[in-house]
């Protein structure tokens, strides 16, 4: 254990951050890049375990010097992000960004996007710039409490430490399993500590100099592997054993001693600049795509991926030689004498936030006043939205018996349920919400965790993810009851936004329903186009914004025929809504204009585009 420098640990950044970086950019090939945050993990539990081992070094001094490793490149990213956000982001993305700046500058992050049920693998991560910072938040707090179990398992024989440390790894395993698919098995450093102590485990056999032959064959299966499961895995009920797989690879990678051979590999010359430079591309890649996302409202074209990349490498390179590696050299004292500014940075920061939401439209660069008059009509159709829910409440009473049409769904059921209520005002109709992944929740029977109530006592946050097992129970033990109860329906109509997991559970509630002989209705995923304030900001006047809807609608044929097939699978039926929304005899769609808007964002409609769509298509539905 000689060696100050890991050419194996460079490379391993490399390979992490590029992982990363191309997960981000949502290419295909590379949908289980995430994991490269597990192998910074990994890294991390190994280096700070020999720093803590080979260096005299006091607490105070270790936690210091983590601060200068980590806090002028991520300050230099934050105050970045601060400005182009501001300039660019509409009212409502930057009060998020804002209320996460503060979590991020204090490295609680991960517990603000867990507590804000901010869904990493979701398209809305788009309007959160410092969403990637949770996992910053999360080696922060591992190294504060790093030192504090070294000084206990020193005390140790190597091999009671080596013991301890695999039960730390089990246990963590165990509760990382228990709440599989919980936001807070993601975010939370209790059950993602086993994966750092991988790299502390990793140390103390290394200490031990055991004679390994076949060192080489070990290292390029352990790597090939490796790069197998980052093109292969997926996010579905990750971390748990997929985590740990990720950080055992990761480990082998470090433990074995290598010979010229697998040297070679890993000495690439730009594998190791990439490696070099890697805290700082991780910190600026993301914001970089989502702003650059944000500008363009479209998804990437090689083109765009190519800008991206010069982008994110430029401003990476100018960060590590000009902030990070300075900063990375300096004496302890020196920094100490600088480390005194950083509150104030904190509380500048935060003031102007505040300062800045209050008027925000004088700060955002691409609003103009036929902008700001769209805005408040959507803003007022959004309200008058809102008002008319509370007024004919969703839920109805179940005794009532004034019902024959059921609507079952998420918003988008409520669009269809408002639809219909203002063109037949006598109809017998009966709402009742789904809430996202609710198929998959009754499917597989998930049931809330005695931690997660006391979680929700504790936090004030109801049971996380989609794991939402009471609500969901709640809404089809209603819908039940309703049928069980009342046997003159028409029809029930099952709208949703539709993902493929959804569609992969559908089948389940439809058989629930087929039970009691009502006609079943499934509606389309309804055609989406861009959020519509982002697209005003890539927009001047609403002619030249309706041609840019019109080119960038997403019409979801392929879950559409998924869905078509479903029905025609059970013998339901099927229901295509996106043939009323464009006109069939006209090229373009007319989504806003002076008169009439479509949409609210990206999917939802007006309260006068529903009305009218449902008055033509209502008895189609349902005689279908």
């Amino acid at each position: 254990m000689k060696y100050n420098f890991y050419p194996e640990i460079q490379a391993l950044r490399a390979i992490a951050v590029i992982s990363i970086f191309l997960y981000h950019l949502q290419l295909k090939s590379f949908e289980g890049g995430f994991v490269g945050v597990d192998i910074f993990f990994v890294i991390s539990g190994f280096l700070m375990t020999m720093i803590l081992y080979e260096k005299k070094i006091s607490i105070i001094n270790f936690y210091i010097s983590r601060l200068k490793r980590i806090l002028p490149a991520l300050i230099f990213v934050i105050v970045f992000v601060f400005v182009l956000t501001t300039i660019i982001f509409l009212p409502g993305h930057l009060d998020h960004f804002y209320k996460s700046l503060k979590y991020t500058l204090l490295f609680i992050s991960n517990i603000f996007f867990w507590i804000k049920s901010a869904d990493y693998f979701n398209i809305n991560s788009y309007f959160q710039p410092l969403l990637h910072t949770w996992s910053l938040s999360l080696e922060m707090q591992f190294y504060f409490i790093m030192p504090f179990f070294i000084f206990f398992i020193k005390k140790l024989s190597n091999n009671s430490q080596i013991g301890f440390v695999l039960i730390f790894i089990l246990s963590s395993l165990v509760l990382s399993i228990l709440f599989i698919g919980r936001e807070q098995s993601f975010y939370l450093l209790p059950y993602r500590i086993c994966e750092f102590f991988i790299g502390t485990l990793v140390y103390l056999l290394k200490k031990k100099n055991l004679n390994i032959r076949y060192n080489d064959f070990f290292s390029f299966i352990s790597f090939f592997i490796l790069i197998i499961l980052i093109l292969k895995i997926n996010n579905l009920n990750f971390p748990g054993v997929k985590g740990i797989s990720i950080s055992l690879f990761t480990g082998l990678i470090i433990f074995f001693n290598y010979t010229k051979i697998f040297i070679k590999l890993i000495n690439v010359k730009i594998l190791q600049f990439i490696g070099l430079i890697s805290y700082s591309f991780f910190l600026i890649h993301w914001p970089v795509i989502v702003i650059y996302k944000y500008l363009i409202v479209s998804t990437f074209s090689l083109i765009d991926i190519a800008y991206i990349s010069l982008i994110t490498f430029v401003l990476s390179i100018i960060s590590y030689y000009f902030i990070e590696n300075p900063f990375k050299n300096m004496e302890l004292k020196k920094f100490k004498k600088i480390l005194i500014v950083y509150p104030f940075i904190f509380l500048i920061l935060i003031f102007l936030a505040n300062l800045i939401i209050k008027d925000v439209n004088k700060f955002n660069y691409f609003l103009n006043s036929e902008k700001e008059q769209i805005f408040k009509k959507l803003e007022v159709f959004n309200d008058d939205r809102k008002k008319l829910i509370k007024k004919i409440k969703l839920e109805d009473d179940i005794n009532s018996n004034k019902k024959s049409i059921i609507v079952f769904g998420d918003s988008h059921a409520t669009d269809i349920f408002l639809g219909i209520k203002q063109n037949y005002n006598n109809e017998k109709i009966f709402y009742i919400s789904n809430n996202k992944d609710c198929f998959k929740i009754l499917t597989e029977n998930k049931k809330v965790h005695f931690f997660e109530k006391f979680q929700e006592f504790l936090f004030s946050k109801k049971s996380v993810s989609e794991f939402h097992y009471k609500e969901c129970l709640t809404q089809i033990n209603k819908l039940e009851k309703l049928l069980k109860k009342e046997r003159h329906f028409k029809s029930i109509i099952i709208s949703m936004k539709w993902d493929q997991e959804e569609l992969n559970y559908l089948p389940y509630i439809i058989k629930i329903l087929q039970k009691y002989n009502i006609n079943i209705v499934l509606i389309s995923k309804r055609l989406e186009i861009p959020h519509l304030g982002m697209a005003l900001l890539k927009e001047n006047n609403i002619l030249n914004l309706n041609k840019f809807l019109d080119k960038k609608i997403n019409r979801f044929d392929y879950l559409n025929n998924q869905l078509n097939q479903i029905a025609k699978r059970y013998d339901v039926k099927y229901f295509d809504l996106n043939q009323y929304i464009c006109n069939k005899d006209s090229n373009s769609c007319n989504f806003i204009n002076e008169n009439q808007f479509k949409y609210l964002d990206y999917s939802h409609f007006t309260l006068k585009f529903g009305k009218k769509i449902m008055a033509k298509s209502l008895k189609k539905i349902i005689n279908k």
